[in-house]
């Protein structure tokens, strides 16, 4: 069936092609869709495979930006994260931040208030609330973790944190919904060239081995990382390669009580997070630059030792010896080539530009501000086929799958009395399904109905069920196990399966297979 999906392709044309299954990527799909285009993406891996699945999980405008007057980004960082507060509500959630004063080694208290003032008037009436200033007792009392030697107080602000593998996910989702193809495992091999301008690009299929060759008038490089390779192809464009940045994050036992803690490293004064993450703690990030092959973006022994290192420093109890680390994950940030700044300084503002006619790549951008990156690149393209008919893009009120919930306490009420009798699954399995799928939980629910062996949970203690992996393969482009654990659910940060566990989770994924959909429809 998937090699009758890729040979299908051969010889039809698109209005655009998107190389790229990350969330850049996937937003312009969703945009480009809903305008009406007609629209191909392509993923070498999977979706949310690289920089956009190994994020810090938030969506904020970026308070340190402040430092180096990145005004405009800032700004409209806060703007699109109450954008997707609003469209994807099971994705995006406020979450309360303190950032601790300390004796000596924080920056000065005049400093910190002006900033976060300065953070509350760019949020305008859309702020999820303002700062203010907490003694030191009062900040014991909320995180009692936290070192209390030194500590003068804390500064309490708000921003988001969010699901970044699902938000990709359902931007390509939505995409495909209304008529894009979205294919994963398909790499770009080659450009296809007719007088020095692009029009397709040559396709291989990376799980059977097929090629075929798909034509477009405009092909944007979303490939984040792998921009060069894409840019490069047929030697038309002489752009330098972007810089590269690597940001590794750790997951540890939980540590806080439900805020955010932003911190500043002692040893070369970055901020970093604690964040209160799955019932346990995300602490990152790094930043080194990343000069190796992308494939080879993993975390070093020495980046998660200083980041245990900066952790020790402000939460006393991760000092013993015997601390675990349940997992670690890196990703790398995509960076204007050509700059002597250093790597936190360099803007994280995205650049639109065509490198060749009928190629437009786009660089760089931060998480948050995907959705207004993409709305702007769809214009772009509608410029290069002369589409000035096109709609403007809807992108900011159409909720995200999932996204068109209202208040969910009455739902709850109406679980715990039929829901649980009913499909005998645990009150946090339900709340975990709504949390991942917003309105979309029914369709596992209706599964579990059909198939109640379904509802049974992959490992104690855990709220993953058997019905959402299936339903991961059959609806949700999964292929793999790591596509399961990694992107579709997040288990993998809780550490290695046993053997027992990884048998369940590959017999889901057979199952799964059994039944799945053709994608492509002609």
């Amino acid at each position: 069936m998937r090699t009758r999906e890729i040979t299908e392709l051969s010889g039809r044309r698109f209005d655009v092609i998107i190389v790229g299954g990350g969330i850049t990527g996937c937003g312009i799909a969703r945009d480009a869709a809903l305008r009406g285009l007609s629209v191909l993406l392509v993923e070498k891996d999977d979706l949310a495979s690289a920089t956009s699945g190994a994020s810090s999980k938030l969506a904020h405008g970026g308070l340190r930006y402040l430092e180096y007057l990145r005004f405009h980004l800032v700004s409209e960082s806060l703007h699109e994260r109450e954008i997707l507060l609003r469209i994807a509500p099971h994705l995006v959630r406020p979450l309360p931040f303190l950032l601790p004063v300390y004796r000596g080694i924080s920056r000065p208290r005049w400093k910190l208030r002006a900033g976060l003032a300065l953070y509350d008037l760019l949020s305008g009436r859309r702020s999820l609330g303002r700062h203010r200033m907490l003694p030191a007792g009062a900040v014991r009392q909320e995180e009692p973790h936290l070192q209390e030697q030194g500590l003068l107080g804390a500064f309490r602000f708000h921003d988001a944190q969010m699901n970044d593998a699902r938000l990709v996910l359902e931007n390509a989702l939505d995409a495909q919904a209304h008529g894009a193809v979205i294919l994963t495992r398909v790499e770009c091999r080659d450009l296809v060239v007719r007088d020095e301008r692009i029009e397709g690009v040559v396709l291989h299929d990376t799980l059977h081995g097929e090629e075929t060759t798909v034509h477009a008038p405009v092909v944007v490089n979303a490939a984040g990382p792998w921009t060069a390779r894409i840019t490069g192809m047929q030697q038309l464009s002489r752009s330098p390669e972007p810089r590269l940045s690597r940001g590794t994050h750790i997951v540890v036992p939980r540590l806080t009580r439900g805020h955010g803690i932003l911190l500043q490293a002692r040893q070369d004064r970055r901020i970093f997070f604690v964040l209160p993450w799955k019932g346990r703690s995300l602490v990152g990030t790094t930043e080194v630059e990343h000069t190796a092959p992308p494939e080879k973006a993993q975390p070093t022994p020495e980046e998660i030792a200083y980041l245990l290192r900066e952790l020790a420093n402000f939460f006393p109890e991760t000092r013993s010896r015997g601390f675990p680390v349940l997992s670690s994950f890196a990703g790398l940030r995509t960076l204007p080539p050509g700059s002597d700044e250093e790597l936190g300084e360099v803007s994280r503002e995205a650049q639109i530009r065509e490198e060749a006619p009928g190629l437009l790549c786009v660089l760089g951008g931060k998480f948050t501000t995907y959705r207004r990156v993409a709305a702007d690149a769809v214009d772009r393209v509608a410029l290069l086929l002369d589409r000035r008919d096109l709609p403007a893009s809807t992108t900011s009120e159409r909720p995200l799958p999932g996204g068109d919930i209202a208040d969910m306490n009455d739902y709850f009420q109406v679980a715990e009395n039929v829901l649980v009798r009913e499909l005998r699954l645990p009150m946090e399995t339900l709340r975990y399904l709504l949390g991942t799928y917003g309105s979309r939980h029914v369709h596992i629910l209706q599964m579990v109905r059909e198939h109640p062996e379904w509802g049974e949970a992959m490992e104690d203690g855990l709220p993953f069920i058997r019905a959402e992996i299936i339903h991961a393969v059959r609806e949700e482009f999964a292929e793999t196990l790591d596509d399961l654990l990694w992107r579709r659910t997040w288990r993998a940060f809780l550490g290695p399966l046993d053997e027992p566990a990884t048998a369940r989770w590959q017999e889901a994924l057979e199952e799964g297979r059994r039944g799945r959909r053709r994608r492509i429809l002609l």
